[in-house]
Order: structure tokens, then sequence, then C-alpha cells
């Protein structure tokens, strides 16, 4: 928490250190879920933030942002952070896996209504500071978040995904090389 008030922040790790997509070459052992609140979506309080993340029984952290309940957008809302260490770093750089990870994650954790899907989906998402006065909330547990599992799904989703497309766009070209038949 001191850290992320006085940096800013990314999971990713950066060929060069310049900070883009295809830069990402690595990630930390953590997850950052930013939750917004934005009108007319659903809201999460951090409170309700603190019992989810305890039902699940994992570690994990809940920092304010800068923009905690003050106005953004002509709405007043709570906004922060979730960080969860995990047991190791992800090993997926591929845009499409690393996507469908955070997907999954967010989803199991029930976290998918409420995260920021911008952030969720951009590997190389970094994050400003949040106010020194910030008061962070640390949820504790024996038990470290296992991602392993969730990467090899994450793999095997987009696998099939990209096998329904292949089979997909041989029966599109059969049939664009077959209009008399249609």
């Amino acid at each position: 928490a001191s850290y992320m008030k006085q940096y800013p922040y990314s999971n990713a790790n950066f060929k060069n250190g310049y900070r883009n997509s295809d830069n990402a070459i690595s990630f930390n052992n953590l997850l950052i879920f930013d939750i917004d609140n934005d009108k007319d979506k659903p809201q999460l309080s951090i409170e309700g933030a603190k019992e989810l993340l305890k039902s699940h029984n994992i570690s994990a952290m809940i920092l304010p942002n800068k923009s905690h309940n003050i106005s953004k957008n002509g709405h007043i809302s709570e906004r922060f952070r979730i960080v969860i260490p995990t047991n190791k770093a992800t090993s997926l750089t591929n845009k499409e896996s690393y996507r469908e990870f955070q997907r999954l994650i967010a989803k199991t954790l029930k976290l998918e209504n409420f995260v920021d899907t911008k952030a969720l989906n951009d590997k190389s998402r970094f994050y400003y500071t949040s106010p020194k006065e910030a008061a962070h909330i640390v949820i504790k547990s024996n038990k470290l978040m296992i991602i392993d599992n969730f990467e090899k799904v994450a793999i095997k989703n987009i696998e099939a995904k990209n096998h329904l497309k292949q089979q997909e766009s041989k029966k599109i070209n059969y049939i664009k090389n077959n209009l008399e038949k249609y």
C-alpha cells in the first residue's frame, strides 16, 4: 500500500521499460482489479468487496484510488483497487489468453459485473497512485490465490474458440466456392 501511494504501478514488466501491450514481457505474482462503480452500472462498496474476498478465503488488499468518493463524470462513488497476491506470476503474455485468464478469475471471484473491463483486458495497464491518506484494508488468509488451473482453462478456452473460428471459416469458404448449390 505504501508503494502504491508513492508510485504509479503495473502488474506487468516491460521490455526496455517502455509501456505498451507488445512490450509486456512478464508479470508479477499478483492480480489487480479496478473497481470504478461507474454510473448506471452495478455498484460494489468497499465493505461488500471485503466480505466477498473473505468468502473466497484468499489474501487481498483493497486500496481506494484518487477518484474515491469524489465526483467523476457527475457521479460520486467508492472507487478502489483490489490487489490479490498469487502463488506465481502468470506466464500468459498472449493478448487473448491473458484476457481470458483475467475474465475467468473475475467471474470466479464474482467481480465480473464490477471490474473496469478496459483495465481487465489491458495487459500493459498501469495505475496512478492512491492518495497518501487512503486507508487500505488487508484481508488476511493463509492462502494465496492459486492460478495454475485458471491458466490451463484460459488456454483451452482460447484454443476451442480459435478451432471454432477455423471451422466457421471453412464453412464460409465452402459456401462461397459452391454458391450454385446454395
